[in-house]
């Protein structure tokens, strides 16, 4: 037992907190009071509590010693390893954990503390999890003199809880957030679920409304659909019942009963639930109710996120906590004692523990993150309340704060901002890993920030690309190192699709989600790109009212040069490449091409039968030492075991809750240095089509330059090509006899003539060991007008 009465057996003496390791940075006040100075001299201590060995999936050795010692740690401990659900691979297990100080700013929530909680890993014969337990106190002094956030309440909709989230919705600061709404905008039925205690909710319409009107929307999971837990929706039987007696309480599954709860308990009269408020046997009804949908988010008081439930029929508010309650005493200052909390996590597969990554998890891990239709939920949103597992968190704008007291700013769409391959395509990253229960609502699903986003600037949008930066966006690469379909069925699926989504050229067309890792950002990291095609241009064929919605089909007709494969594909092989196959082309047995292939591939080589290579852009090589800007991948089996990595690793798109999974890491083709050649992208990119000098060769280029003329991706500081005082464009690589990287497209015949799929990517790097390669390769082709479908 410790001195403050908490029960431990001798082994977990450890976990009493000693804070010592503070005595370095204790500071004296003038009124003789003292502080731990929180400043990031030290860097990061673990100090160790005890190893633990034991034997899955009951962990006996725990639980005796609790048994015999009554210790609450062994308890809690166990507790902890059996809600993990972790399906450990051996038996025994090796446990080590240690209290975790001063970690050295680099996870945000802790940049402002001293101590983060309890850290560890779990050894698993050859695999190892990370574990962490999150510390925190309600008591001011606590929290203060370590540096930790509060305790989240154990009911959800307290009055606490209640009390701060309504101070954070009369914000000024986040009332202005409301300012982005579409005056006089009203969805078109409304929940009228009255006062608290009114029975059977109301379906309203909202015509004959005059004055203002506040309401909440719900975002959800609709879970899976069957006849033992049927979903509760309006349809045209049902219509005229819910809008006159009401929809009868005692049908309301637990979301709905949970978002009323929640209404209620903020003075909100108004509720939207899609399910309820679109007439769902009614296609026109649903097509028309859903190009609002954005509307109706971004117009209402605040969003209802169920972020802790996974279908209709569970809770959002019942909290999945496992928490421990412990008594603290400093060893430095006598009069800063009292309760502090351990959290559980969770256990995940990474042997480091990182304590911001667990904070983001409350958001990745909930299935709520995973589902297609609430990534436009979200993003329109300009106020939300998240209900998690563990906390509530609320967001105004892209600044969040959570209930225990820690705030961070996110990253969302900018409607106002052109869409590039930074702001636009690197959120599609993230869309294009989630799951639909219906694959066609893809496209619909992205119609409403589509609409917003034209509101604000004169693109046209084309089948989830921008005609703006319409080439760019077609060189996205696709990770098939979990697909199971070869070419054959690929060629398939695109030949007879049995459900169509999008044209083969459109990332949105492949509907394996989880197995189609996507990369849309390669080419953005290239210099001076510029088309090298005569003509471009894509449309699609709308199937109903909605032109951003699903489609019957979609073109791209490019004029450019295409040439045969030069050989069949021979896989690269070495230690770099873990998410995706890439392949090479070789000429004379020299270097011709890097690829990836829409498809998956077994074996050592693939055939290039019927395969044609579509030149679509090139870009330059320049650094300021004058070395190229890719190391050759027949050079990298040399390097491959001295643990170097020339990959790129996906950039992050500023969104904490969306952070890349692992297996979906963006793999580079140009196997670019990207700390020495990549630059960011502005925000106001134009087409720059002006050509003035000697240098440019006069053709319809496309080459991206920002408001200054000069090109937005190549800083004038770090490229080797004199500029164009006139037209900024780069002199050199404008020469038509220089020979620059190569990008386009692989290509194979549709069934009609002049038809194509697109099954692939290239590039071909100018500066190769080969003499026939980058756009070189090309020289002798002659431009051809083909579609692409």
């Amino acid at each position: 037992m410790d001195q403050a009465g908490n029960v431990l057996c001798q082994k977990c003496q450890g976990v009493q907190i000693d804070d010592t390791v503070l005595s370095d940075h204790i500071r004296t006040l003038p009124d003789g009071s003292k502080y731990s100075d929180k400043t990031w001299s030290a860097g990061e201590i673990l100090v160790p509590i005890a190893s633990w060995t034991d034997y899955p999936p009951e962990f006996p050795k725990l639980q005796e010693s609790h048994i015999k010692t009554g210790c609450k740690f062994c308890k809690y401990l166990r507790e902890a390893l059996l809600l993990s659900g972790v399906e450990f691979l051996e038996s025994p297990i090796h446990i080590h954990l240690s209290h975790n100080w001063f970690n050295d700013g680099r996870f945000r929530e802790i940049q402002e503390g001293n101590y983060s909680g309890i850290v560890g890993h779990i050894e698993d014969g050859e695999a190892t999890y990370g574990m962490y337990f999150r510390a925190g106190s309600d008591d001011f002094r606590i929290s203060q003199w370590l540096g930790i956030h509060g305790t989240p309440k154990p009911v959800v909709l307290c009055k606490e809880n209640i009390l701060w989230a309504a101070s954070l919705l009369d914000n000024p600061d986040h009332t202005s957030a409301l300012q982005d709404r579409d005056d006089g905008f009203l969805p078109t039925r409304l929940l009228d679920i009255g006062e608290t205690g009114t029975p059977n909710p109301r379906l309203v319409s909202t015509s004959k409304e005059t004055g203002p009107v506040s309401y909440c929307a719900l975002s959800y999971c609709w879970g899976e659909l069957n006849e033992a837990l049927p979903q509760l929706t309006t349809k045209k039987s049902t219509f005229q019942q819910y809008s006159l007696q009401g929809i009868p309480s005692q049908q309301l599954t637990k979301v709905f009963k949970d978002a009323i709860d929640v209404c209620h308990s903020f003075g909100i009269r108004y509720l939207w639930i899609d399910a309820l408020c679109i007439t769902q046997d009614d296609p026109s009804d649903w097509e028309r109710e859903t190009t609002m949908m954005h509307q109706v988010y971004r117009n209402s008081y605040f969003t209802i996120c169920a972020l802790s439930s996974n279908s209709t029929h569970s809770s959002f508010l019942e909290r999945n906590q496992h928490m421990l309650d412990m008594n603290f005493l400093s060893s430095l200052d006598s009069e800063i004692s009292g309760k502090l909390t351990l959290d559980f996590q969770r256990i995940n597969t990474g042997g480091e523990v990182m304590p911001s990554h667990y904070r983001s998890d409350i958001f990745t891990d909930a299935e709520w993150s995973s589902r297609g239709w609430t990534f436009q939920e979200d993003q329109m949103s300009q106020r939300a309340l998240y209900f998690t597992n563990s906390q509530l968190v609320f967001r105004a704008r892209d600044q969040y704060f959570a209930e225990d007291g820690w705030s961070f700013p996110g990253f969302r769409f900018n409607l106002r901002t052109v869409p590039t391959l930074e702001n636009w395509y690197g959120q599609m990253m993230s869309f294009r890993r989630r799951k639909f229960s219906n694959v066609g609502d893809v496209l619909p699903s992205l119609s409403g920030i589509v609409r917003g986003s034209i509101k604000y600037h004169g693109d046209t949008y084309v089948a989830g690309h921008w005609k703006s930066d319409l080439l760019r966006g077609l060189l996205w690469q696709s990770s098939t190192y979990r697909l199971e379909e070869g070419r054959e069925a690929l060629l398939r699926n695109l030949s007879f699709p049995p459900l169509y989504i999008a044209p083969s050229w459109s990332y949105l067309s492949r509907t394996e989600y989880g197995a189609h890792g996507m990369n849309l950002h390669q080419v953005g990291r290239e210099g001076h790109f510029r088309s090298r095609a005569e003509f471009a241009d894509a449309w699609t064929i709308p199937a109903g009212q909605d032109p951003y919605g699903k489609i019957l089909a979609g073109t791209a007709r490019i004029r450019g040069r295409i040439i045969p494969c030069p050989s069949d594909f021979s896989k690269i092989h070495d230690g770099i490449f873990e998410y995706a196959e890439l392949f090479q082309l070789h000429v004379d047995g020299a270097y011709t091409a890097t690829c990836q292939l829409d498809w998956r591939v077994n074996d050592d080589w693939e055939s290039s039968h019927d395969l044609s290579l579509l030149l679509l852009a090139s870009t330059c090589h320049r650094r300021e030492d004058g070395r190229p800007t890719t190391h050759y991948l027949e050079e990298l089996g040399n390097k491959s075991d001295s643990g170097s990595s020339e990959s790129t690793h996906g950039e992050h798109n500023g969104n904490e809750q969306e952070t890349l999974a692992d297996e979906e890491l963006p793999v580079s083709l140009a196997l670019l240095d990207i700390q020495e050649t990549a630059a960011s992208e502005t925000e106001n990119e134009e087409e720059g089509m002006s050509f003035c000098c000697e240098g440019c060769n006069g053709s319809s280029l496309q080459i991206l330059s920002d408001e200054n003329g000069i090109d937005s991706d190549v800083p004038p500081s770090k490229t080797l090509h004199e500029l164009c005082h006139v037209c900024g464009h780069c002199m050199e690589c404008c020469k038509s006899e220089v020979n620059n990287h190569a990008w386009g497209l692989i290509i194979h015949p549709a069934l009609e003539s002049g038809q194509y799929f697109r099954v692939g990517v290239f590039t071909s790097r100018s500066d190769g060991s080969g003499t026939i390669c980058g756009t070189r390769l090309f020289n002798e082709a002659d431009y051809q007008e083909i579609d692409i479908i």
